[in-house]
């Protein structure tokens, strides 16, 4: 259920690193990403902030690219461009 997977996603990147939640988080994102039908651009978002909690900023930085080029949401291509710009410096 996609409801489901939202909350544990989000609820598994607010934990602490040293729980060890992300990789639980990383795969509801990316089910959520290919199977989503309103939300892909959201978990494409918060995918690439799992990746940035991993310390693969590449990754990160490649979901945000692809939110600022496939979206047409304005709120979520604002807020990919800002995570763009913290990881630029």
């Amino acid at each position: 259920d996609e409801e489901i997977r939202w909350v544990r996603a989000q609820n598994n990147l607010s934990l602490p690193y040293f729980f060890g939640r992300i990789d639980t988080a990383i795969v509801d994102l990316e089910f959520l990403y290919t199977n989503s039908k309103k939300e892909t651009f959201a978990a494409l978002l918060w995918l690439g902030k799992a990746y940035k909690q991993k310390g693969n900023i590449e990754k990160a930085r490649e979901c945000w690219r692809e939110v600022i080029k496939e979206s047409s949401d304005s709120l979520l291509i604002f807020e990919s461009q800002g995570l763009l710009k913290e990881t630029e410096e």
